[in-house]
């Protein structure tokens, strides 16, 4: 006589299989859809707060039966508002490794990594005026998450702009990694653009000098532009960093994605938004 054997589920691994299945079952409405194109004045004028910073640190956690992802921002400089040296933003979504691997992602929100320059168009966080005491979603969120009180970006992925240092003319340039022409980009094509801005705009921060020369019997791959660290003094000029080597491969395939050399200037940029919010 056979005996059938059930797998038994934890609650995490069900979840884990609705969220895949639901991937196929019920394909989002927004993912490559267009979103309702804010212009700049819009998202100046909707906007509590415009800054530039620095993502400082990213964590995921869950939330009673949700993800939420919180970002730390050091800001360097506040076009309007003001959020102090440096403030929290937490977003519904994002993935975590324990107890398994599991991501949950609202497609056309905005992604952040880590040592990202930003520019974000923020809204503070409204009250929720006269609850309804008899709401049955009135604790629809756990006393501990920190959506409630947190700024939200304005336009989705509209209000957040990464700031990249184009090595060929040393200039800052913007873009919106997560969406081209108001189109949200896929899952894929959004992750290749984030990995090369990570690489490349973790390595700009560091090294802003003349690049390494390297010997070519050492089989290191060259670098362009001024994105090479100079060797210090008593340094083997051959040794090149994992980063470099990355980005010197970009340079052929991933940097063309981000297509630095036709984004906007961040000054002309900023010169814009200024006059907007004079």
């Amino acid at each position: 006589m056979k005996t059938k054997t059930y797998l038994k589920l934890s609650f995490y691994h069900r979840m884990g299989l609705f969220l895949i299945l639901g991937l196929f079952l019920f394909p989002s409405p927004v993912l490559g859809s267009a979103l309702q194109k804010l212009s700049e004045k819009e998202l100046a004028n909707l906007a509590d707060v415009v800054v530039v910073g620095q993502v400082s640190s990213k964590e995921a956690r869950w939330v009673g039966r949700h993800i939420e992802t919180t970002v730390s921002v050091r800001a360097k400089e506040y076009w309007k508002g003001n959020l102090g040296d440096s403030f929290e933003l937490t977003q519904m979504g994002g993935e975590v490794q324990r107890p398994l691997p599991i991501a949950m992602k609202a497609d056309g929100a905005p992604e952040f990594f880590m040592g990202e320059q930003v520019i974000l168009f923020l809204e503070n966080p409204k009250p929720n005026p006269n609850p309804n005491p008899n709401s049955k979603v009135k604790n629809a969120l756990p006393p501990d998450s920190k959506l409630p009180n947190s700024c939200k970006v304005v336009g989705w992925a509209q209000g957040k702009y990464t700031i990249i240092r184009d090595s060929k003319t040393n200039q800052d340039k913007i873009i919106r990694l997560g969406m081209e022409d108001m189109t949200v980009l896929s899952k894929h094509d959004m992750e290749k653009r984030i990995e090369a801005a990570r690489i490349y705009s973790g390595l700009a921060s560091k090294n802003e000098e003349k690049p390494v020369k390297t010997k070519q019997n050492q089989g290191a791959a060259p670098m362009a532009g001024k994105m090479g660290k100079k060797a210090s003094s008593g340094a083997d000029p051959a040794k090149v960093s994992e980063s470099e080597v990355k980005v010197a491969s970009l340079d052929k395939d991933s940097l063309a994605i981000l297509d630095l050399p036709k984004r906007e200037n961040l000054e002309v940029f900023k010169t814009r938004i200024m006059d907007i919010l004079k």
